[in-house]
């Protein structure tokens, strides 16, 4: 009779332990995920939006009016519009700069954007190397007749401040014109343009950079 208590009363601290300690293995896991959220939390938070007034400040990435996207930091753009400004609300102040007098800007998602002779859009920069490579979003007819798709348009400039041309074979050519050797890469491997807007995803880059820099 004294073995079978004390067989239970064994049993009955092993179901405590086990209890606790199923409790102590939830904390650390809580614990460890709102540690994961937080700190996801902080990451998106430190997305800083603002103005490059240079292609040199681009390049070095040095941001004016940087701050966290929310009430106290606002770039508006006024493309459907077309004018020629844009609002940066920053901290307490709100201020208008001309588009023909600055480079470019960083959104709230950090995705950049250079401002080139126009004033309703503006050129994404998808990559800096041999070329800056550019998007831009533009509208166009569906093809069954009904509404409108968004498509991309591809550019490029040989500098980031460089003069901006459509992402052709032709136009690259003109902007190396001695370069022979790349001229014959470039019809071996984008005929007729086709795939010269591909990205690399094993070299990480866009495929035109990576000829052009291993010609």
């Amino acid at each position: 009779m004294v073995l079978v208590r004390t067989m239970q009363k064994i049993i009955d601290h092993t179901n405590v332990f086990k209890a606790i300690n199923g409790v102590f293995k939830f904390f650390i896991f809580t614990t460890a995920l709102l540690s994961f959220l937080k700190g996801s939390a902080q990451k998106k938070q430190e997305i800083l939006s603002g103005i490059y007034l240079t292609a040199s400040d681009y390049s070095q990435n040095k941001l004016d009016y940087a701050n966290p996207c929310g009430e106290m930091h606002k770039i508006k753009l006024h493309d459907f519009l077309g004018k020629k400004h844009i609002t940066v609300k920053h901290n307490d102040s709100t201020f208008v700069l001309s588009k023909d007098s600055i480079y470019g800007f960083r959104d709230c998602e950090g995705r950049e954007f250079r401002f080139y002779k126009s004033y309703s859009e503006e050129y994404k920069i998808l990559e800096n190397k041999t070329l800056c490579i550019y998007a831009v979003e533009v509208s166009q007819p569906s093809l069954n007749g009904k509404g409108f798709t968004i498509v991309l348009e591809y550019y490029f400039s040989v500098k980031p401040d460089g003069s901006i041309y459509e992402l052709t074979t032709n136009n690259i050519k003109n902007v190396f014109p001695g370069d022979h050797s790349l001229h014959d890469r470039l019809d071996q491997y984008f005929p007729n343009d086709v795939g010269i807007n591909e990205y690399d995803y094993r070299h990480e880059m866009y495929r035109v950079n990576h000829i052009i820099e291993n010609h």
